[in-house]
């Protein structure tokens, strides 16, 4: 399972007051997915079983990974996005 939030993240006042504009907003800071996965010490390969996107479902999406000393780096294909070409890199740094 993936779970990805942007920060920062908007705070609504409460669960019972949140508004639809800050829920829309909550959705558009996050990605989600889940399923199995196929890892070649190069790339990985998410076979998407279930996804806060239902256009991912049921797809395959594969991300480069490379080791870059203590950091972890995660890139997406290129892809298109709001009319735009995008790739998105996810870099995780280990902490000592």
């Amino acid at each position: 399972m993936v779970l990805i939030v942007r920060n920062p993240r908007p705070k609504p006042e409460s669960a019972e007051k949140i508004t639809d504009q800050q829920r829309i907003d909550l959705l558009r800071t996050m990605t989600a997915y889940a399923g199995t996965y196929k890892f070649d010490g190069a790339s990985i390969e998410h076979n998407i079983e279930i996804s806060m996107n239902e256009v991912w479902s049921g797809t395959k999406q594969v991300r480069t990974i490379k080791r870059d000393g203590e950091r972890l780096v995660y890139t997406t294909l290129p892809f298109h996005t709001d009319g735009k070409m995008s790739i998105n890199t996810l870099v995780w740094e280990k902490i000592k």
